[in-house]
């Protein structure tokens, strides 16, 4: 198998699209992408997908193997849900509700994360520890099959914060 790059939230897009190009050109080995963003609908994922805008079904294909995929961190849901719809169920009890407080501020609990984590490392950390054998299992899968693994993402936002660390513990 290629080395597997793991690209994390947006500054991980923006390295996988420069990854992109170099392979493009021939300046780096052929290398496999699994991206992990929240936000997998907005411009830069779609540059990243189609790669500039350069890639055309059935004619050409992506520089980085799997380039046009980007898996979301939690289980898509509709419309733009907020953290705490990810966690609580739809009616929460008294007990379910008080163990949410105590662990989660309620900026957090309130944020949509449908475009990404928003500097809240908290966020991005409990939403892949509650998705990593589910919605996450195919990146780990490649990386049991990865010659080389490289990771990035920002260590200052939220979603390569909040996930990186974790990531490379796991």
């Amino acid at each position: 198998m290629a080395n597997l790059l793991v690209a994390v939230g947006g500054t991980g897009q923006h390295v996988a699209l420069a990854v992109s190009r170099l392979v493009f050109l021939g300046a780096l080995p052929e290398t496999e992408v699994a991206v992990i963003d929240a936000d997998n609908d907005g411009e830069l994922s779609r540059l990243l997908k189609s790669f500039n805008e350069t890639v055309v079904a059935e004619r050409t294909s992506h520089p980085l193997a799997n380039g046009d995929v980007i898996y979301p961190p939690f289980k898509d849901m509709h419309g733009d849900p907020q953290f705490h719809q990810l966690f609580l169920s739809q009616n929460p009890g008294p007990p379910e509700q008080a163990v949410f407080e105590v662990c989660v501020d309620v900026a957090s609990a309130g944020l949509s994360v449908k475009k990404g984590m928003f500097g809240r490392p908290a966020v991005g950390a409990s939403i892949f520890a509650a998705n990593q054998e589910t919605q996450l299992k195919e990146v780990f899968r490649k990386a049991e099959q990865a010659t080389m693994i490289f990771i990035t993402g920002s260590m200052v936002g939220g979603t390569g914060a909040g996930i990186i660390h974790q990531l490379v513990d796991s």
